[in-house]
This record gives structure tokens, C-alpha cells and sequence, in this order.
């Protein structure tokens, strides 16, 4: 089962269904900021891959020019994290 606590945008290419997240289970969003990026197979739903942002992502990602888009940040932790940033991965 893929969790998070955030429902973001999904993107879709090559019959790859790529969800960002903010990760369930490492702890509060108000403290902790975690994010990962899912590559699920769109027939079978099998993850796979599971790449680390660093950050939550709770923008949705998009594709284009053969890369993966993830903007990330967590609106909670405003004191403590950067406002965003955009990560890019190479599909």
C-alpha cells in the first residue's frame, strides 16, 4: 500500500503514474519534512521507484522534455525550511 499525507497531482508518461508525497510515518508535518517521489507501473500499480526529495511535495508533479517536475516545501514549517524549491529528474 503507497500512504501520504498529502493528495497532490499525479503525472503520467510512458505508462509511469509518478506521485510526490510527504511521507506518512516519519513523524508530524509540523516538525518533520520528508518527501518522496513514486514511480508506480500504471497496469499493475508496482512501485518502481522510491526517490527522496529531501522536502514534502504537496504540488503536483508534471513531465516534460524527458524529465520528471516536483516542486517542493512544506507550508507548515515556514520558520525553519526554505519557502520551495522545484526538483527535476531524468526519466
Amino acid at each position: 500500500m503507497i500512504r501520504s499525507t498529502s493528495s497532490p497531482a499525479v503525472a503520467v508518461a510512458n505508462s509511469v503514474v509518478y506521485a510526490p508525497s510527504c511521507d506518512p510515518g516519519t513523524g508530524s508535518r509540523l516538525t518533520d519534512d520528508v518527501g518522496t517521489l513514486l514511480a508506480v507501473n500504471a497496469a499493475n500499480g508496482a512501485v518502481l521507484a522510491r526517490v527522496p526529495l529531501g522536502h514534502c511535495s504537496s504540488s503536483g508533479a508534471t513531465v516534460a522534455n524527458g524529465k520528471v517536475y516536483v516542486g517542493t516545501g512544506n507550508m507548515f514549517q515556514f520558520a525553519t525550511i526554505p519557502p520551495g524549491t522545484v526538483a527535476a529528474l531524468g526519466l
